[in-house]
């Protein structure tokens, strides 16, 4: 079982870089989720900017060692958020579109876009050299 490692920003220098990586995330989910939010036609700006930003400062913490590390972390995020997700829904009143099927699909497409986003992360973020200087990949 791979294990990770998550890294703590203590100064300006890796707070930069983590800032970085963050964004590299940041990016693609915003554009997905709002992709995604404005073809349902029911949620907010706000609301799509605050679940990019959960899921991309989860995956910009990271320090993965491995390509499949990275896409196994990013999955366990994207399933952790879409439950999340998925389970606010069921707290609506009633009335709300509540398809079973269609959660299930969210929630694997979520853990799916997110094993990828945190891949594309890993390989950017070590092609710009945006993990601490201590880290080798």
């Amino acid at each position: 079982m791979p294990t990770t490692e998550i890294v703590f920003f203590n100064g300006w220098e890796s707070s930069k870089k983590g800032l970085g990586r963050g964004l590299i995330s940041f990016i693609p989910i915003f554009i997905f989720s709002s992709l995604y939010y404005k073809y349902k036609g029911n949620t907010s700006f706000t609301s799509v900017f605050f679940i990019s930003l959960a899921m991309c400062s989860a995956i910009g913490v990271q320090l993965p060692s491995s390509l499949r590390e990275s896409y196994l972390y990013g999955g366990s995020v994207g399933l952790l958020v879409s439950l999340v997700i998925v389970s606010h829904l069921y707290t609506i009143p009633d009335g709300q579109e509540r398809s079973k099927v269609k959660n299930v699909f969210f929630i694997i497409c979520i853990t799916i876009l997110c094993s990828i986003i945190s891949t594309l992360t890993w390989k950017l973020s070590n092609k710009f050299n945006l993990y601490p200087p201590s880290y080798i990949v």
